[in-house]
């Protein structure tokens, strides 16, 4: 679960469906509104959904979701996110620490 979270990608979509709680976005809106390509934002719901994190709404024919503060995950997810922020903590910055621990 912290490896995806960790991802800049997940967090654009994360932080996209918080700031958008009660509206429900397909997945071809989210990856529009957050510029994340439509197979990655796929995958990153796909994990959420396996999370729990978003549920999915069926309104004609269209696959719509939305965050769901019912789990409590969400809202440590929150926290997690919110302290990665504040620590300025990115997958590029995690990757470049390794990068620079394996030369050295």
């Amino acid at each position: 679960m912290i490896t995806i979270l960790i991802d800049d990608k997940a967090q654009e979509i994360f932080w996209f469906l918080w700031r958008n709680r009660k509206e429900p976005y397909t997945i071809r809106e989210i990856a529009r509104e957050t510029e994340v390509s439509y197979g990655s934002t796929w995958a990153i719901l796909k994990e959420f959904d396996d999370l729990q994190l978003v549920y999915g709404i069926e309104k004609r024919r269209a696959h719509l979701y939305v965050l769901n503060f019912d789990h409590p995950l969400c809202f440590h997810v929150w926290s997690l996110l919110n302290a990665l922020k504040r620590e300025n903590v990115t997958d590029r910055k995690a990757r470049e620490t390794v990068n620079v621990a394996r030369d050295g």
